[in-house]
Order: structure tokens, then C-alpha cells, then sequence
């Protein structure tokens, strides 16, 4: 069990899941029905991350990475805002 302190995913991983979550059919019914730049978080929860962690007692980092590193730097995001633009905000970070 991991301390909350190595309770992360790098930069990268965090990239890697949401392209993961950008190429499936759900993400594109709902770019369909609401507008690629109104997908939230809410609908990442709902749609990916709850389906997709579902009886496996991970999170999606410990999914990623099972060696998760001790965190280096917090990013926040709201859950009310556009994924597209926190992802692009973050993909400039590397």
C-alpha cells in the first residue's frame, strides 16, 4: 500500500490516458452530443475513469504505473472546465 505522498502519475502518463480517453467511440458521441471543448472532468469520472477502474482497487495512476514516484508537483484543474484545455495546458509542460 502506498503513502499518499506516491499517490501520483507523471506528466506523461496523465497524457497518455486522456489520448487513451480521446480515442475510444465514447469520447466521440460525446464531442458529438456536447461540444469537444464541453467535456469535463465530470464526464471523464463518469465515462472513463469509474468504468475503467471498476473492481480493480486501483486508481487510474496505479493502473499506469505501479511504481509510482513520490510527487514532485500538484496540478489542479476544475472539474467544471473544458478537458481540451487542461490537456493542452499540460501538454505544453512537456
Amino acid at each position: 500500500r502506498l503513502p499518499p505522498l506516491r499517490w501520483s502519475v507523471s506528466i506523461g502518463n496523465w497524457i497518455k490516458f486522456f489520448q487513451a480517453c480521446m480515442d475510444t467511440d465514447t469520447w466521440s458521441y460525446l464531442a458529438e452530443v456536447k461540444g469537444e471543448e464541453n467535456i469535463t472532468m465530470h464526464d471523464i469520472v463518469a465515462h472513463f475513469v469509474k468504468p475503467w477502474t471498476r473492481g480493480t482497487g486501483c486508481s487510474i495512476a496505479g493502473l499506469l504505473d505501479d511504481a509510482q514516484a513520490q510527487i514532485e508537483t500538484m496540478v489542479s484543474h476544475s472539474y467544471d472546465g473544458s478537458v481540451k484545455e487542461t490537456f493542452s495546458s499540460v501538454q505544453s509542460l512537456v
